[in-house]
């Protein structure tokens, strides 16, 4: 049955073939079987076949939209046939590119919680998540965390797409975990809502990186991401005390060892002091709450009664105000930061504050909303604003336009909405002329 099927199909393909007219500049109908088909996509340029015939081109396409109609679409499938060579031709791509009003997505700017927030991965890599968080000091990313600015960053806009009201991370997973650091449940995030008619997650997943495929150029794979630099430590694999343990071994060391893109050092001196300027009194409600509520200290294995203690019985003999005597009447908090290496002459990766910091974040890391089951590894996740294309001879990469894709969608161009499904076999005969028509789209993309 399955091959008769691809033989009406055909026929239906080759039926638009041979109605399309010169009003189509990418066709020559009345040539077409004695010159090479010819696109101009992405730069302009002129690209044939790349050697392969239309038919071999169609039955990847025939395969892709049976990948897509199904209920839970396999990203991997899908992304490696995005990533072949017929449908990385610019006939592949213009077949990828034009749909029709039932191809139409809502998006809009948004914003919202990142509590209520669900991811779509199943790996999210710690220090590519905390890297910014506890390191960056020209952004200052602590600093917005803690006070409810990080909406107003474009560096942390995150792609979602509302589905009954869930925002699900569609694109920037590790900007979004990476604000429970400092950032509270009912802390907001920015970027662009995709409404799409589907509450199938791995539907939406599966539409994105068909219109990144349309995008990238010829002969240039759908971008993927991995994990940060180093040992990657999966968050949802480790524990709290696992992730403040990978912190305070990396404390003061450069966090371009693990991201090029980063700046300053894992909880420097000029970090801290950068988000005590900007958020003083949020950063000890923070701390605070660590403390009081979570058993941060005990975590950390820090007794700050006896650190007050031994501290001041150096002082004692120079009958200066001891240390005890000077933070009795202030919160563990407030106590807490003046024992910070800076502070007493200690070295950094043994300073109580920090443990302290490293252990809250690895709580709150544990935290983090879990993805549903059978969701996709992060390195067939689409990357919205990934490379399309190789490094030029100047060393700039080009790179995908989340505004761009969104566009692309509003308008109808993302050929992502075909509901074929195979019918059950008793239900075969009677739905086989439905599932022709709706097949027939797929003749509407070569010939709108």
């Amino acid at each position: 049955m399955r091959k008769t099927r691809l033989m009406e199909i055909k026929q239906i393909l080759q039926k638009a073939l041979n109605e399309i007219t010169d009003a189509d500049p990418r066709w020559n109908a009345l040539e077409m079987e004695r010159k090479p088909y010819t696109a101009n996509v992405g730069d302009g340029n002129p690209e044939d076949l790349g050697g392969m015939s239309k038919e071999d081109i169609e039955e990847e396409v025939v395969k892709l939209f049976e990948l897509l109609s199904v209920d839970k679409p396999d990203l991997e499938s899908v992304v490696g046939l995005l990533n072949g060579p017929a449908l990385n031709t610019p006939y592949g791509k213009a077949c990828l590119s034009h749909g029709n009003d039932n191809d139409k997505v809502k998006v809009t700017d948004g914003e919202f919680d990142i509590g209520s927030a669900k991811p779509t991965q199943s790996n999210i890599w710690f220090f590519k998540s905390v890297l910014f968080s506890v390191s960056d000091t020209k952004f200052k990313t602590s600093v917005g965390s803690l006070t409810n600015t990080a909406k107003k960053s474009p560096a942390l806009k995150v792609n979602y797409a509302e589905m009954n009201g869930t925002p699900y991370i569609l694109d920037g997973h590790h900007r979004w975990s990476g604000q429970f650091a400092f950032g509270e449940p009912n802390h907001q995030l920015a970027g662009l809502n995709f409404q799409f008619p589907t509450n199938v997650i791995q539907r939406a997943l599966a539409a994105l990186q068909v219109a990144i495929a349309s995008n990238v150029q010829t002969g240039t794979s759908i971008p993927s991401a991995g994990p940060s630099k180093g040992s990657p430590v999966n968050c949802y694999d480790a524990s709290a005390a696992e992730l403040a343990q990978k912190l305070i071994d990396n404390i003061d060391k450069p966090a371009t060892s693990f991201d090029p893109k980063a700046n300053g050092n894992i909880l420097s001196t000029e970090w801290l002091d950068m988000t005590l300027d900007g958020a003083k009194s949020q950063f000890i409600k923070w701390l605070s709450a660590a403390i009081d509520n979570y058993g941060a200290l005990e975590a950390a294995g820090i007794d700050l009664d006896k650190l007050i203690k031994d501290y001041g019985q150096e002082e004692e003999s120079s009958g200066a105000m001891t240390m005890k005597e000077k933070y009795r009447d202030l919160p563990r908090a407030e106590a807490l930061l003046e024992f910070r290496a800076e502070n007493t002459g200690g070295e950094l990766q043994s300073c109580p504050l920090r443990k302290v910091i490293a252990h809250e974040i690895g709580r709150r890391y544990t935290s983090l909303p879990k993805p549903e089951t059978g969701l996709p590894k992060r390195k067939f996740m689409p990357q919205l604003d990934g490379a399309s294309g190789p490094e030029d001879d100047e060393g700039n990469t080009p790179e995908l336009s989340p505004a761009e894709l969104a566009q692309q969608f509003r308008d109808g161009n993302v050929n992502w909405d075909i509901e074929y499904t195979l019918p059950n076999e008793q239900e075969e005969a009677k739905n086989e002329s439905i599932d022709l028509n709706r097949w027939s789209k797929l003749a509407g993309i070569l010939k709108d």
